[in-house]
């Protein structure tokens, strides 16, 4: 069974340019949601692929709105208004491919408003902003928006059965390999993750393994090489790291571990005064 603890996609961008950042991951059946808060600066927001649907709540309550974020294919400014409290839900990518009436395809790289897509919760921006505090807009969104949590079906899907493979495997499985392990051609494949997640299992694939590469290089990676980072994440050699990884975040990985590392020291600087 899929740790759902395991993944729910890192946006360090949320972690360096806003205040107040706080997160909580829940489980309902067996997917994983995060519900996450933040005051936004003077930037707009860095945010990478990370294979799922977020819908982001300003809490302004006069001018309240919800926007739907698909996933990205490279890493993006997202304009938010400066220095205005958020609120967000990151659905895993079996939740993001369910969401009723909402081809994937329509909001990959783009954030349209909640009402031009989820019609049928156009007024949840104002009842989340209502709310007093983090904890009461996650129980809020909890009870308005409980068919978006909760799958309609136990059976798995076919995506679902794909995504706790590619999860297993940390993002180094082949399409082959994944088409040996679930029993289909990947020519279905192709045509079912183009139709459900609005991309290619090939390129969804990369994107969980530059997650885990992410959480590697946040973890260890002061104490990694990157040629042994590269190997263990499956890539041929340190090269074909450092290119797929910048795809991505537009970052080399040495730039991306200072940058993390600066970030925490910043954050102990913090906590000293």
């Amino acid at each position: 069974m899929l740790n759902a603890r395991r993944f729910q996609g890192i946006q360090f961008g949320m972690l360096w340019e806003t205040e107040e950042y706080t997160e909580k991951q829940k489980v309902y059946g067996d997917q994983p949601v995060l519900y996450y808060q933040f005051r936004t600066g003077e930037k707009a927001l860095p945010i990478v692929p990370d294979g799922c649907v977020d819908i982001l709540f300003c809490c302004d309550p006069a001018r309240p709105y919800a926007k739907v974020c698909g996933t990205l294919l490279e890493r993006l400014p997202i304009p938010l208004e400066p220095y205005c409290l958020f609120f967000g839900v990151r659905l895993s990518p079996a939740l993001s491919a369910e969401l009723a009436g909402l081809p994937m395809k329509e909001v990959v790289n783009v954030q349209p408003r909640i009402e031009y897509v989820l019609p049928g919760y156009k007024y949840l921006a104002e009842q989340i902003a209502e709310e007093p505090d983090f904890q009461a807009r996650l129980r809020r969104f909890e009870r308005e928006s409980a068919r978006l949590l909760i799958r309609e079906s136990n059976c798995p899907t076919l995506i679902d059965q794909c995504w706790r493979i590619i999860e297993r495997s940390g993002g180094t499985i082949s399409i082959e390999e994944l088409s040996r392990a679930t029993g289909y051609s990947t020519r279905y494949l192709r045509a079912k993750f183009e139709e459900t997640l609005g991309i290619s299992p090939k390129l969804f694939i990369r994107i969980i393994r530059f997650q885990h590469t992410l959480s590697l290089i946040m973890n260890h990676g002061g104490e990694m090489e990157l040629t042994s980072i590269a190997s263990d994440r499956g890539f041929f050699d340190q090269a074909h790291l450092i290119k797929d990884f910048k795809s991505f975040s537009h970052l080399t990985p040495m730039q991306f571990l200072r940058q993390s590392q600066a970030h925490l020291e910043r954050q102990r600087a913090v906590k000293l005064v």
